[in-house]
């Protein structure tokens, strides 16, 4: 009587054992499936975006020579400088959208080099101030720079740079003509508080709702006609959550948008 108890007792043990096992392994299998399913309904709303907002800026750069061409002959140079002008924004929208589009897929891969360091504020923003001077001075926005001094957050300093070089390129697309990008650091309870302050057009509440998130009917224009996906903000919301952060916008129409980036200083 005694080895049939321990036997029975053995087996629903086993039993009880393979049980949890196989639960644990379709659980498993369920979680991988769910995060097969949200990166594959990702992608799917990348390429939709991508495969109309590439088109723009891919089409207005096609025959360029024969129009720079005509343009000289008829020594038409208002036309040619208008079109020298639109050159550039064109090939500077084609040119971010690919290179958040490389940025995205390293991402999904982990293939993205990851570095966590005590970054000084000041060098970051005049670096990325120093890459959009032109297109700031072609819309005569005014980008100003109020980091409290000493200013350093702990972060990979080359997402960061990712992060501060699509808020204020989305910051520039939005402002109209005259208007101005203020970039403003603050210490906080938990760290740093950045703020990416511009005097633009601002967005309503609802969009403010989702826009970290990719949608396919999310793209807008800028004040001027500026190409816009909206992946360099979901871009922009991963990289801070990479590096232990916050992020979040407060915006009026009319009136301006404000992105608050909250890092941390120390570990």
């Amino acid at each position: 009587l005694g080895l049939l108890a321990f036997f029975f007792i053995w087996r629903n043990r086993e039993k009880t054992k393979n049980n949890l096992a196989l639960q644990t392994k379709n659980e498993l299998i369920e979680s991988q499936k769910s995060q097969l399913e949200k990166l594959n309904q990702t992608k799917d709303r990348i390429f939709a975006v991508l495969g109309h907002d590439l088109r723009k800026p891919a089409l207005s750069l096609r025959g360029i020579g024969e129009k720079v061409t005509y343009l000289l002959d008829k020594e038409d140079y208002g036309s040619l400088k208008k079109l020298s002008g639109s050159i550039g924004k064109n090939a500077h929208d084609l040119g971010g959208m690919i290179d958040n589009l490389f940025k995205w897929a390293m991402l999904q891969k982990d293939a993205l080099s990851y570095h966590m360091e005590q970054v000084e504020l000041e060098p970051v923003i005049q670096e990325t101030f120093s890459a959009f001077e032109q297109l700031a001075s072609a819309k005569e926005i005014t980008l100003k720079s109020e980091l409290a001094r000493g200013s350093k957050v702990l972060a990979d300093k080359n997402s960061l740079l990712s992060v501060f070089r699509n808020l204020v390129d989305n910051a520039i697309k939005f402002t109209p003509k005259g208007g101005e990008i203020t970039i403003v650091s603050k210490p906080s309870e938990t760290g740093m508080d950045i703020l990416i302050k511009d005097t633009g057009e601002g967005m309503s509440q609802e969009k403010q709702k989702s826009i970290f998130l990719i949608q396919k009917d999310k793209s807008t224009q800028g004040t001027e006609g500026e190409a816009g996906a909206g992946l360099g903000l979901y871009l922009v919301h991963e990289f801070v959550k990479m590096n232990k952060g916050n992020i979040s916008v407060d915006s009026i129409l009319g009136k301006g948008t404000t992105f608050t980036l909250s890092l941390k200083t120390v570990i």
